[in-house]
């Protein structure tokens, strides 16, 4: 359903389609647009009085009312003697909006808490709002990347972030390439607690009884299934031999739980 949008001086939006028709009347805006973008269904604009307003033009709703944009603005940037500007916007599962200001840092909006998250910081460790396979892949992490020389509790908050960061944004392959990576790092650095932990959360409980009183849910924002990344995790632990006996524990209680669900998912038939 494809959709144009006229901006107009008198700080209205129109919306139309392929033939030239309404869709339905012009939007009244909070100021003059500055600054706009359409992605599938939905369509951001940004007013010179740096307000932001995001829409599903499709199902004719509303995602995001007016917010201020004077939290992410009102900074300055002492090193490029600058005042902060919008660079770009990109737009995230749901038509929420991604800010990309001209140094670099990178705000989503939280519908739930009604503030705007940090998800990037080119002056901190946070380098990119989205995955890097580089990063991912151990490259960056492992082998001479700028995070090998940092201290490994700056690493592991590194990746932490990237995790939530891509969970917010319902981003499931990164979501996956974070978990596997931090398994990695924690590994690496013999954490061997937290590690226990991680592989613990993946795996759930392990008796049916726990899965009555529990509230585990097996797949991570309903995208990624928790124990399909475990089993990935011990894959990769099983090629290091000092983690033989951490690999034969968890892989004997996924193993079992995998039998279990086998068992009851079967169909019990009454002979004829």
């Amino acid at each position: 359903m494809h959709r144009i949008i006229a901006l107009c001086e008198n700080a209205t939006a129109h919306v139309l389609d392929i033939k030239g028709r309404y869709a339905f009347p012009p939007i009244m805006l909070s100021g003059y647009p500055s600054k706009t973008v359409q992605s599938g269904a939905f369509l951001v604009v940004v007013t010179t009085k740096a307000f932001i307003h995001v829409w599903n033009i499709h199902a004719k709703s509303v995602v995001l009312k007016s917010e201020s944009l004077l939290p992410l603005l009102t900074q300055y940037d002492p090193e490029k003697d600058r005042s902060l500007d919008v660079a770009r916007i990109q737009v995230a599962a749901g038509g929420l909006p991604i800010i990309i200001l001209n140094t670099g840092k990178t705000f989503m909006y939280s519908l739930e808490l009604t503030a705007w998250f940090m998800i990037s910081d080119p002056r901190g460790l946070v380098s990119s709002p989205l995955t890097s396979d580089q990063t991912i892949s151990g490259r960056l992490l492992f082998s001479g990347g700028r995070l090998r020389n940092k201290p490994q509790p700056a690493i592991v908050s590194h990746i932490k972030l990237k995790l939530a960061t891509c969970t917010e944004m319902k981003n499931a392959d990164g979501i996956m390439q974070w978990l596997i990576a931090l398994a990695k790092s924690l590994a690496t650095h013999e954490l061997w607690k937290e590690l226990h932990q991680l592989c613990e959360d993946l795996l759930g409980p392990t008796h049916s009884a726990a899965k009555v009183s529990s509230k585990w849910n097996p797949k991570i924002v309903g995208l990624v299934d928790k124990r399909k990344v475990l089993r990935q995790i011990l894959t990769l632990l099983l090629e290091d031999l000092k983690f033989q006996e951490f690999y034969t524990e968890f892989d004997e209680l996924l193993r079992d739980v995998e039998s279990q669900e086998t068992t009851t998912s079967v169909p019990i038939t009454s002979p004829p």
